[in-house]
């Protein structure tokens, strides 16, 4: 382990949760626009130049901004250096990715440290004026040296957000879902319960709503898997199979 890659971790580690006019050093929770105290200021100023250097493709701008040993790691978990960052830059053209709509604002300044965590819309262009969007939340760590804010780490976290539309679906079968199940384990328990026309999975205490997508099987907004519910040879839902996003499967069986 690098020592800066160690001291990333203690700085991360050594961030409290906390809100705007508690003790001790502040974080702030917002939305849209930040209100920000002077300190916290200059290092979201920092951030915002540092992605409109991105957005705009500007390699000199953006190298300023970062250190030479720079770590960050991509949605996806591959490292990402410097020289990694700035090669990406020049091979893809500005239109190829945006980093927009940047809402949901954290940021937090303790001594010559800042750091900033914020939720963002990423779109990509492709063939024949296609488009992909992706939500993504990011962590961006500064250090001030000789009184400039530079960017020492960062990481994206995709969000799981499906763009899956549901197919049409006779709400009167959704009684057949209704019920408790065990999920994978014994005593983890997920509860379906049908609200006039929708059928809705309470689960840690969250109603989501489940929509249709083909027989028996249904998908919920924030969530990469599906569920296809198992009926037994009278017709009778018993249970269900969960199907991870990467391949893999997870069984629940009704229990009332």
């Amino acid at each position: 382990m690098s020592s800066r890659y160690a001291w990333f971790l203690a700085v991360m580690m050594s961030f409290p949760l906390g809100i705007v006019g508690s003790d001790g050093p502040a974080i702030l929770w917002a939305q849209e626009t930040p209100s920000l105290t002077p300190q916290q200021q200059e290092v979201w100023k920092v951030s915002e130049e540092w992605r409109d250097a991105y957005n705009r493709r500007d390699l000199d701008a953006f190298a300023r901004f970062t250190v030479d040993d720079f770590i960050g790691s991509t949605d996806d978990g591959i490292f990402m250096s410097k020289a990694g960052l700035l090669k990406r830059l020049s091979t893809h053209p500005a239109e190829a990715d945006q980093r927009k709509n940047v809402r949901d604002v954290r940021v937090r300044v303790n001594g010559d440290t800042g750091l900033v965590n914020y939720r963002f819309s990423l779109t990509e262009e492709g063939f024949d004026n296609g488009r992909l969007r992706f939500e993504l939340r990011r962590t961006e760590v500064f250090q001030k040296s000789n009184g400039a804010w530079l960017a020492i780490a960062a990481h994206d976290s995709l969000l799981p957000i499906t763009h899956r539309e549901p197919v049409k679906a006779d709400p009167k079968t959704f009684m057949d879902y209704a019920g408790q199940y065990e999920h994978f384990r014994p005593g983890f328990t997920v509860t379906y319960t049908v609200e006039g026309d929708h059928l809705i999975d309470q689960w840690k205490g969250d109603k989501i709503e489940a929509f249709p997508m083909g027989e028996d099987t249904f998908f919920e907004r924030e969530d990469l898997g599906w569920t296809t519910f198992v009926r037994d040879k009278q017709g009778r839902v018993t249970g269900y199979v969960y199907h991870y996003a990467d391949g893999q499967q997870a069984t629940g069986k009704k229990i009332k």
